[in-house]
């Protein structure tokens, strides 16, 4: 039988994975709260919010209801903001669910309890959801995943049967996968490169130095893999794609909303300012007060995670605190 598969959130990621599964034979049905967002795609083929420009197969289709795309569909991808996922599963009728696999897109940590994206849908949509979750990662800007720029990702889950059914539906010519049994490692990384691509863009907006680039690239990397560790999680992950390759992608391209983030506080502006010039969610901005409870928690020091907490929450000068301690 045909695989059917609900996005559930229409913007960037959302319409990139969308585009990928509609590319490799599958039926698509997308979910958005925006009527505008859902009208468009039904009646122009075109995401023109996040997507403008670019023409979306008929095999796509879209709905405000979000009850007709969890009943659409067998897999279910998840590509909403962090902080607004547990949100949205409450949106979810959770009886008669016919979905055998879900795929959170989100990468980011609950403010209030700490929770991973997985842990949240697991706690949310019941004792199912634990066999079946999984978590897509990596070096995956949307824009070029649609553009059909060469892009691999990592996808892990407890599962390997996931792992390996979710491997043959989104590989084609131009999208790869690779997995992981190591799920809270692989969303480790997915959250906390955000916190060091706003550090590279305030970095790249005040000095504008290679050199300085490098270093905070090293340091961030390097604290990924001493919490990690503390944590359980495996080192190698760190040193794969959902770290290195992500924290390169996130910090080194100017179309990342958290490096543009960066890059307004380095030209003046407050963070209030600067979360409102980038007119999307900054998942970094939310990880840095996060992952320095969880550093706490753990008894780590990260001196590059703390400086950013310092800037964004205290009010502290970026030019004076980036680099201290470093």
């Amino acid at each position: 039988m045909k695989q059917r598969v609900s996005i559930i959130g229409a913007g960037n990621m959302g319409t990139a994975m969308a585009l990928v599964l509609a590319e490799n034979g599958y039926d698509v049905k997308c979910w958005d709260f925006d009527e505008k967002v859902v009208t468009d795609i039904n009646e122009h083929h075109e995401n023109k919010i996040y997507m403008p420009g670019l023409c979306l197969p008929k095999s796509i289709g879209a709905t405000s209801d979000i009850k007709k795309a969890v009943y659409f569909a067998n897999v279910l991808f998840f590509s909403v903001p962090s902080q607004h996922l547990r949100t949205t599963l409450r949106m979810i009728p959770k009886e008669d669910l016919n979905y055998e696999i879900i795929v959170n897109c989100a990468k980011g940590i609950d403010l209030k309890t700490g929770q991973f994206m997985s842990q949240i849908v697991e706690e949310e949509l019941g004792s199912h959801a634990h066999e079946v979750i999984a978590s897509l990662s990596g070096p995956s800007i949307a824009n070029e995943i649609a553009r059909k720029n060469l892009t691999a990702v990592m996808i892990s889950s407890k599962n390997e049967q996931v792992l390996t059914f979710l491997k043959e539906i989104l590989e084609n010519n131009y999208f790869r996968v690779r997995t992981s049994t190591d799920i809270i490692g692989t969303e480790l990384g997915g959250v906390m490169k955000n916190i060091y691509s706003i550090a590279i863009g305030l970095s790249d907006a005040l000095f504008n130095s290679t050199n300085t680039r490098a270093l905070l690239l090293t340091e961030g990397l390097a604290e990924m893999a001493i919490l990690g560790k503390q944590m359980g999680t495996t080192k190698s992950v760190f040193y794969g794609l959902s770290g290195i390759g992500d924290l390169l992608a996130t910090c080194l391209s100017e179309e990342s909303r958290n490096y543009r983030f960066g890059t307004y506080l380095g030209k003046g502006q407050s963070v209030e300012e600067a979360l409102k010039a980038v007119q999307q969610v900054v998942e970094g901005y939310h990880a840095t007060k996060a992952i320095s409870k969880i550093a706490q928690k753990y008894k780590v020091k990260l001196p590059l995670c703390e400086n950013m907490y310092h800037i964004l929450y205290s009010g502290k000068n970026p030019k004076t605190t980036l680099m201290k301690g470093l």
